[in-house]
């Protein structure tokens, strides 16, 4: 199952109810705003509950200061721990012979079908 809407979201919902957002921070190339949420449907019948309170990281902060992501925030804090050396990684691919960043031959293979998909869905006349 491919769990990826659009290239910004992405749904965990095989594991858990969260869902990772990333937006641009305005123009620049070099950040993003990386959310996460948890969702939780309403039962049929059952009025919806009060959203909970935005809790608001700053770049350098831990994702164990977010006390009610539990033990996901040491699993996000695994995710985001080499995100300076793919961002380096990437400005370095650039600079290649090939001109495009492939990430796994195998492994990302449902990114780069999903890809050409929305290339071939937009360029549709």
């Amino acid at each position: 199952m491919y769990l990826t809407v659009f290239p910004n979201f992405h749904l965990w919902g095989v594991f858990h109810r969260i869902v990772y957002r990333v937006r641009p921070r305005g123009d620049n190339p070099e950040e993003c705003i990386m959310e996460c949420m948890y969702l939780q449907p309403t039962p049929a019948g059952q009025p919806r509950a009060p959203a909970a309170p935005i809790h608001h990281l700053g770049t350098d902060d831990d994702w164990v200061d977010a006390p009610e992501l539990g033990m996901l925030a040491k699993v996000f804090n695994q995710d985001v721990v080499n995100m300076p050396e793919v961002q380096k990684g990437l400005k370095a691919m650039k600079s290649m012979k090939k001109g495009e960043v492939i990430f796994a031959n195998y492994g990302e293979t449902k990114l780069r079908h999903f890809h050409m998909l929305l290339d071939h869905w937009i360029a549709r006349p």
